[in-house]
């Protein structure tokens, strides 16, 4: 939406950020009249999040402070049923929800209630699928001594994606980060290998994105270099939606296949994810 970085948005919000990051910014013009900001994340495994601020002014964000809002009453909506999301944490105007019978389900819909200042604020989204089927090859290049990572899965939905190969730092002998730059939707991408070492081990982390969060933090017309980052959230600003993520290790070896070991995504998965204005 506002500033693109990388960091933490899961159960253990901001509780440090990755050394892999993503420092390029984008700078957005604030709407006229912005009552309030929602951003909306929801996970399969991870409880629900909505932040909300306001803004101190208008004009460009990247010189705008965001005031949290705490006095808001917050609802998530699902399979008729609604869930009353508490304040989790003032100092970010962060809201969840405590109990353990709201389940986030891969292809189901979630409609979202913001009560703020006799102003009803709505949004809906729906939870993407994991990809499926995900395989690594490793091929040589014309150069000697260089070879890629073909990464390739099968996608049963429209989703895009974002993609992380990430060093496991009790397993690597230096630090090691590579990542898409956007959000792609073709469902194969390479990664050179320079930095890899034979025996270390290795995460791939796979996002899967609903389209409006794709557009909404990086939309953009190349032709004409005019950024247009689309809200889902009715009579205020920000977004609300899905994700859901692949988490999968292997240890580097100069092999044609990479055997993939599924591993389940630790507490602090979100901190790999582009988005949040928040840093």
């Amino acid at each position: 939406m506002i500033k693109k970085n990388i960091y933490i948005i899961g159960v253990l919000w901001l509780m440090y950020l990755s050394a892999c990051s993503k420092l390029d910014d984008f700078t957005e013009k604030a709407p006229e009249k912005v009552p309030i900001v929602v951003e909306g994340i929801l996970m399969p495994e991870f409880p629900p999040a909505v932040w909300l601020s306001e803004l101190s002014d208008t004009g460009n964000i990247d010189d705008t402070t965001f005031i949290p809002v705490n006095n808001a009453k917050v609802t998530l909506f699902y399979n008729g049923k609604a869930y009353n999301l508490s304040l989790y944490d003032s100092e970010w105007g962060e809201y969840s929800y405590q109990g353990d019978d709201l389940k986030i389900v891969a292809g189901d819909s979630y409609y979202l209630e913001v009560n703020y200042m006799d102003r009803l604020i709505t949004a809906e989204t729906s939870i993407p699928y994991q990809v499926k089927n995900i395989s690594v090859l490793v091929e040589p290049t014309s150069q000697s001594d260089s070879a890629v990572l073909n990464i390739s899965w099968e996608s049963v939905d429209d989703s895009y994606f974002y993609l992380f190969l990430e060093g496991d730092t009790a397993n690597v002998s230096g630090s090691y980060c590579k990542y898409s730059e956007y959000p792609f939707a073709s469902t194969a991408f390479t990664l050179d290998t320079s930095g890899l070492n034979v025996g270390d081990t290795y995460y791939i982390i796979i996002y899967s994105l609903t389209n409006n969060y794709a557009q909404y933090y990086f939309g953009y017309d190349p032709l004409n270099n005019n950024y247009s980052y689309e809200s889902n959230i009715l009579d205020a600003y920000g977004i609300f939606t899905g994700l859901n993520v692949n988490y999968l290790s292997f240890e580097y070896q100069k092999d044609l296949n990479i055997k993939l070991q599924t591993q389940i995504a630790p507490s602090y998965i979100f901190q790999n994810f582009p988005g949040r204005v928040r840093q």
